[in-house]
This record gives structure tokens, sequence and C-alpha cells, in this order.
């Protein structure tokens, strides 16, 4: 569920895709822009944009959801949205 622009509580990988794909564009990067920053190919940024996921990433979802925990997502540097990302970001 999201609680605003830049804090997201997800509990699927739907929202999980959501709140990747809103903090891509604001930073104002394609998906070919941000895998190339990451080193992924564009269509798996695209599949888990759509809610496609892992094997992986579905466990630790429900392992986090059936332990009662939340992942919430929040944007570090909310005013300063056309940075770009790398290595010094944590990705």
């Amino acid at each position: 569920m999201r609680q605003n622009r830049h804090t997201w509580n997800v509990k699927t990988s739907q929202q999980l895709g959501r709140a990747l794909r809103s903090f891509r564009m604001q930073h104002g990067l394609t998906q070919q822009q941000l895998a190339d920053q990451v080193g992924v190919h564009r269509r798996v940024l695209a599949r888990l944009e759509n809610g496609e996921t892992t094997k992986q990433l579905r466990m630790l979802l429900e392992l986090l959801l059936a332990l009662g925990v939340e992942m919430r997502l929040e944007q570090a540097r909310p005013e300063n949205t056309d940075a770009t990302l790398g290595p010094k970001d944590g990705l």
C-alpha cells in the first residue's frame, strides 16, 4: 500500500514493482538507463516492475509477511529526484 510519494509499504511483488517503477520515474530514468547502471538486462527490470519475480524474491516477501515484518521502501533524497543511481547509493 502506498503511503505517500516517497514511501511505500510492500507486501506483494506487484507493490514492489509499482514502487520500483515510481522511484525510477522520479529519478527521470528509463528502464534501459537504470538497467545499464546496475548491469542487468532491461527485460529483468521490466519483469520486476510488472510484479513478475524470482522464486527467491517471492519467498522473501512471503517470509516477511509470515513473520509480521513489513518491508518499507523510502526514498533517501526526495528533493534530488534527478540524481543517477550507482554503487555509492547501495545498488
